[in-house]
């Protein structure tokens, strides 16, 4: 797992600069903020399509996570493996995990010109409400409900391009599979009729 002292991520490629920025929520004694690590993995990758998919669904940035997100998952389990009950309490608890970073998670992209660059900061979710936990080992709690900052959901309404819920469940152990297979979705989807594009094993590895 990577470690809550690991604050920040970046990646460059072409003109594009990616940095995310890990965030921080309130503890479960509510007298001070705890830190909580960078989003990561396929989990990670997994919410953000569900959080995609409920808000288009429901055409509202405000989302009920803690019963939808439970049946997102067992959906997504091998039926040969899970057992009669769904999704183990341990498997909600890592999922519930990468829901809170990257509920607090910073996202900025520069874009580099010639003689310029743009950046945009902002965030996926713009608030969320948290119900602590009996466990008095725990060290914060998860969202319950969040919400999608305006930015993000005003985009995701212009531009969201469908992913299948069984192609996610094939690739679910995977991030970079299931990296490509975002990527390949909406590329594809700008790809003109009748003009196949090339895309080379180089560009696709950067």
């Amino acid at each position: 797992m990577m470690s809550y002292d690991v604050r920040v991520w970046e990646r460059k490629q072409g003109s594009v600069l990616l940095q995310i920025k890990a965030g921080y929520a309130i503890g479960k004694t509510a007298d001070r903020y705890i830190k909580l690590g960078l989003p990561f993995g396929p989990k990670a990758r997994l919410i953000l399509a569900h959080l995609n998919t409920e808000a288009l669904r429901t055409a509202s940035p405000k989302i009920e996570v803690e019963r939808s997100l439970t049946a997102f998952v067992r959906r997504l389990q091998d039926p040969t493996k899970r057992g009669k009950s769904g999704p183990n309490g341990y498997e909600i608890r890592t999922f519930k995990d990468q829901l809170g970073r990257l509920s607090t998670a910073l996202i900025r992209v520069a874009t580099v010109h010639d003689d310029h660059a743009a950046q945009v900061d902002g965030k996926i979710v713009s608030g969320f409400d948290i119900w602590f936990p009996r466990d008095r080992q725990a060290r914060v709690s998860w969202p319950s409900t969040i919400r999608l900052s305006l930015d993000y959901f005003t985009n995701l309404q212009k531009h969201a391009v469908p992913l299948d819920e069984r192609a996610l469940a094939a690739l679910a152990h995977s991030a970079m599979a299931l990296d490509i297979y975002a990527w390949l979705a909406q590329r594809l989807h700008r790809v003109p009729p009748g003009k196949p594009q090339l895309v080379t094993w180089a560009a696709l590895k950067a």
